[in-house]
């Protein structure tokens, strides 16, 4: 028999770009309701993720999100199985971060409720477009599993 799901994961949480610049009101780049994010963030940052990792929008001549920050070292160094992204904005750094992590080998989710596009009405169709990555609920089993770790 095989050992249950929440035995072989090892969960990792990244907060992408949650900063003042990308929140109304007074953002230079507000993504619209993305303080609504903020109460879903602070609850996931309670779950027993094994890393919870936090990133700000910084933009050097030589930028590449993932690679720049040798993320996909640290994550495989700790053995994370797994990586849940939230933040800003859906459709640019959540996207690319997910789809990053994915193309590293690690099952990745986007938690739908900890995120915001800066174009609302493209989120549906980006979710179709996503390579590797499953967009789920903070409700839904994929975040339950890391609840679980916890008990």
């Amino acid at each position: 028999m095989s050992p249950p799901v929440t035995s072989i994961i090892k969960p990792a949480l990244i907060v992408v770009d949650l900063q003042e610049d990308f929140l109304p009101p007074n953002g230079s780049l507000a993504v619209s309701n993305g303080r609504d994010t903020i109460p879903i963030i602070n609850n996931l940052l309670t779950l027993p993720f094994h890393l919870k990792i936090a990133t700000k929008d910084w933009h050097p001549s030589n930028h590449i999100s993932f690679a720049s920050n040798h993320a996909a070292t640290h994550l495989k160094n700790e053995g994370i199985t797994h990586v849940y992204v939230v933040g800003l904005a859906a459709d640019y750094c959540v996207k690319c971060t997910a789809e990053d992590s994915a193309t590293e080998g690690f099952n990745t989710f986007i938690i739908e409720e900890g995120t915001r596009a800066v174009d609302p009405t493209s989120w549906e169709t980006m979710n179709l477009g996503l390579k590797g990555v499953k967009v789920v609920s903070v409700t839904g089993e994929e975040v339950n599993q890391v609840r679980k770790l916890g008990n």
